[in-house]
């Protein structure tokens, strides 16, 4: 009795073991090729992960092999004996003007053929994260047990009895075929191409964190070096302590920040709309005034050159390029300490309108470059006591401003990289003054107002940034 207990457990164990599908038995090795279609780096590591965490093996190479549905078995079963695959997962994710799809297609390893395929959906990027987590593993399972020898049906069974199904769907009368999806309201025929290159290692792929990403902050050390040159001769040329030409290098802090907040929406006409602030500060600077004073302990001055804007920056996707539109409101301030009676020089207020074209492009799998250009429609110049629209100064003075940057972004994975940048920004300024000024001066008895036609006003900025991506 003793014995026929023992057996009857052992062959308890033995029928649970051949009853359990393979991917519960072992680590059931995978080959999952580089994603196709849109956003395929995340969602494939997200694929990896999820499949790792319930049991199976992913085939782990530096460079995977670019395999498409269209390939032949033979193809398949080629990769899959290289790598001593047991199954191929492929995956395409497509973005139309509704919904997120990502499309699974599972092939035997020993044979190449298709087993069967499973679709994941959702209205925006995060829906289908979301899909992926609650919905994949469970999804895939079935079709992973068609694909391995110790599966459920092998691949001719289960093409026999698709041939089946297919030959019913036949036979059916024409109005008994159920209507055409209403949420996504597409025919197959509109369906998204299939990409032929890995996105993560294209020249287009490569710009999708700058080009897709809900939100890029970077910061970063900088300098400014500033120079003002008055442009023609005040007062008979004899200045007295007026700086008319000077010089201000400076060392401090850039700071940018781009918010798209329907980045994750399918829409394209709102999910490439945001907002950029940038903002820059000088912590360590000075003016040199020793041709204008003859006190040796005021042979410099003390220099701050703050600058910040802040607009609507609209994306314009184009492949390997991508533009932008950018719009809004800034200022560029300049303040030189001490008093303007020994050395006389105007600070800066400038605030302007500014209008400008930023364009990118991708030219390596990771390395971006960007050149952005702007017009700057100048407000106002300042009209505190120290600043260059003072009554004591030039009430009158107006001014335009161009500028433009160059950018180098290396992207180390797809949420850090650092760029590399530089810049220039030119205001030239008309005092407007006006002969009037003379005449009421003399006759209150007061010193002759400084009289010039106008002034340069240049600013060439460099930085090194760290820059973080969120969402890509």
């Amino acid at each position: 009795m003793k014995r026929l207990l023992h057996l009857t457990g052992v062959l308890y164990v033995l029928l649970a073991l051949f009853a359990t599908p393979l991917s519960a038995q072992t680590n059931t090795r995978l080959l999952i090729p580089p994603f196709q279609g849109a956003k395929p780096q995340g969602l494939r590591q997200l694929t990896v992960e999820l499949l790792g965490a319930d049991g199976f093996e992913t085939v782990n190479v530096n460079k995977p092999p670019r395999l498409r549905t269209k390939d032949a078995d033979s193809k398949f079963a080629s990769a899959a004996a290289e790598h001593e695959a047991l199954a191929i997962v492929l995956a395409s994710t497509s973005l139309n003007k509704k919904r997120w799809r990502t499309v699974f297609s599972v092939r035997e390893g020993k044979t190449g053929k298709a087993v069967g395929e499973m679709e994941l959906s959702s209205t925006w990027y995060p829906g289908l994260q979301k899909a992926y987590r609650e919905d994949l593993v469970s999804q895939l399972r079935a079709l992973l047990d068609k694909a391995t020898p110790a599966g459920g049906a092998t691949a001719d069974e289960a093409d026999a009895k698709e041939d089946v199904k297919k030959a019913a769907r036949e036979e059916e009368p024409e109005e008994s075929e159920p209507p055409a999806d209403a949420e996504t309201d597409e025919p197959a025929a509109e369906a998204e191409p299939e990409a032929t290159v890995d996105e993560a290692s294209s020249p287009q792929g490569a710009a999708s964190s700058t080009g897709t990403a809900a939100l890029i902050f970077n910061i970063g050390p900088g300098g400014v070096l500033r120079n003002w040159n008055i442009n023609d001769p005040l007062n008979d040329a004899n200045d007295g302590p007026l700086l008319s030409a000077h010089s201000a290098p400076t060392v401090g802090l850039r700071v940018g920040l781009q918010v798209f907040p329907a980045a994750f929406f399918t829409q394209d006409s709102i999910r490439h709309i945001g907002l950029e602030f940038q903002l820059i500060r000088s912590f360590i600077g000075d003016t040199n005034v020793a041709n204008v004073t003859s006190d040796p302990d005021d042979e410099s001055r003390r220099t701050t050159i703050q600058s910040y804007f802040a607009g609507l920056h609209i994306r314009i996707p184009a492949g390997r390029l991508q533009f932008a539109i950018v719009g809004g409101l800034g200022a560029d301030a300049l303040e030189i300490e001490g008093s303007k009676t020994q050395v006389a020089v105007p600070d800066i207020d400038a605030q302007f309108v500014r209008g400008g074209l930023n364009g990118r492009f991708a030219f390596l799998p990771t390395t971006s470059a960007q050149i952005g250009v702007g017009y700057r429609h100048v407000l106002s110049l300042g009209d505190e006591p120290t600043q260059v629209q003072a009554p004591l100064w030039f009430p009158n003075a107006r001014g335009t401003g161009l500028d433009v940057r160059l950018e180098l972004l290396h992207q180390f994975s797809s949420w850090f990289g650092l760029s590399l940048g530089g810049g220039l920004t030119h205001y030239a300024l008309d005092f407007g003054v006006l002969p009037e000024r003379i005449e009421e001066a003399e006759d209150a008895g007061q010193p002759p107002p400084p009289i010039a036609g106008g002034a340069t006003d240049v600013y060439t900025a460099f930085d090194l940034n760290a820059v973080f991506f969120l969402g890509d």
